[in-house]
């Protein structure tokens, strides 16, 4: 479903022929139709919820490709096998404590240029006609005033070795698609006494050799490439990783094995763990990722657009 508040009825009038596709309708009651998709061979269910049309806009500011660019089909809560939101589970039917990773790189949506050459910010001019087009279309008219305040809060036009307008426009849309969802996610399943979510920032970033001087951000993946050596993509400019690189593939191996094994009794829910560009590599504070600019999302109502895998 396309937004954070859909329900199910909305979900399914958009894939009104899925148990058709998997051989479960005319079941009357939820508990036939659970016993039936439980039983459905796995390579059916994927084939039967692969859509080829489905949206991407996630990497791109809110709306910009429409309601349909919203779209990844999914839905986070119904009646089948998730009747409950996480934080809602009823206490009685929960066997045990559950703890939970939530994480996100700094500029996830790095990935949509690197990979697709798609919104390519080469200058200061052309970023700021995306992000004019971008908000135009999102409101249905013009805003100088939020346009300005905007510009002003990301520092817009300002050059640094960490900042640039790739780096502008890549933050600020990540931070409303996948940092400022996510730190109101933390928060909310935290409420649970039988969860545990521990929140994790990725602000480490490819070191020169990978990204040719342009500076690549902490892009989509960038974590899992170094959890696994640096396997998946672009192999052959991965030969070239440098101490940089693996540095932070050891600081990431080290924390998923910590929390594999039961190592996170100094961890705290009310702490960010960071993963930083430089040493010390690894920091923990109380301060949530990019906070000040989710406040400052959050006022101008920008809340409810976050990625919905």
């Amino acid at each position: 479903a396309p937004f954070w508040n859909s329900t199910y009825e909305d979900a399914y009038k958009r894939r009104p022929d899925f148990l058709k596709q998997v051989k479960c309708e005319g079941l009357s009651t939820n508990s036939d139709i659970r016993k039936c998709l439980k039983s459905v061979d796995v390579k059916l269910l994927i084939n039967s919820s692969s859509i080829e049309d489905r949206g991407w806009g996630f990497y791109d500011f809110p709306m910009s490709e429409g309601e349909k660019g919203e779209s990844m089909d999914y839905n986070v809560q119904e009646p089948f096998f998730l009747p409950y939101y996480p934080q809602d589970i009823p206490d009685k039917e929960r066997t045990n404590e559950i703890e939970l990773i939530l994480s996100n790189t700094a500029q996830e949506n790095a990935f949509w240029k690197i990979f697709y050459d798609y919104n390519n910010l080469q200058n200061w001019t052309i970023a700021d006609n995306l992000l004019s087009k971008r908000l135009e279309t999102f409101l249905g008219e013009k805003n100088e005033t939020l346009l300005s305040e905007i510009k002003q809060k990301y520092s817009f036009g300002t050059d640094s070795v960490d900042w640039s307008p790739q780096w502008f426009w890549d933050t600020l849309t990540t931070d409303i698609r996948a940092t400022c969802p996510m730190n109101h996610l933390a928060d909310r399943l935290n409420s649970s006494p039988n969860l545990s979510v521990y929140r994790l920032y990725i602000e480490h970033c490819p070191s020169a050799v990978l990204d040719r001087g342009e500076r690549w951000g902490a892009w989509h993946g960038w974590d899992t490439e170094a959890m696994f050596g640096f396997k998946y993509y672009n192999p052959a400019e991965y030969n070239e990783t440098t101490s940089h690189d693996w540095q932070f593939a050891r600081e990431m191996r080290s924390l998923v094995k910590q929390f594999a094994w039961g190592g996170t009794r100094d961890w705290s829910t009310s702490k960010t763990i960071y993963l930083t560009n430089s040493e010390p590599w690894r920091v923990d504070s109380i301060s949530k990722p990019q906070s000040g600019f989710c406040q400052f999302w959050t006022e101008k109502k920008f809340d409810g657009w976050g990625w919905q895998n």
